[in-house]
C-alpha cells in the first residue's frame, strides 16, 4: 500500500468517525460510542503525526516527542503543538 494511501485511509477514518456524531448523548451507550470514536480518532491522528515524523527523516518517538519534532521543524505551530499535547 502506498504511503499516500495510508495517510488517506487514516484521514478518512477520522472524518467518518467525527462526521456524524450520535444524536442522543443522554443515552449511555451513545455517549460511550462517542467516547470510543474520539479515542480512536485521536489514536489515528497521532499515527498520522508519527508517519509524518518518519517521512521527514526523524526518528519516531512517543506522541509528545513527535509533536515537539514537528513543531521544531515548523510543520505545526506552537499553539497547535501545545493543544495536541494537552
Amino acid at each position: 500500500m502506498s504511503r499516500s494511501l495510508q495517510y488517506r485511509r487514516k484521514i478518512d477514518y477520522v472524518a467518518s468517525m467525527l462526521g456524524d456524531l450520535p444524536p442522543n448523548l443522554d443515552d449511555r451507550y451513545q455517549f460511550e460510542a462517542l467516547l470510543y470514536r474520539l479515542h480512536t480518532s485521536i489514536e489515528a491522528i497521532m499515527s498520522i503525526l508519527a508517519m509524518l515524523v518518519k517521512d521527514l527523516g526523524f526518528n519516531v518517538g512517543d506522541d509528545y516527542l513527535n509533536i515537539e519534532k514537528l513543531e521544531s521543524a515548523g510543520i505545526i505551530k506552537i499553539e497547535m503543538a501545545d493543544f495536541q499535547k494537552a
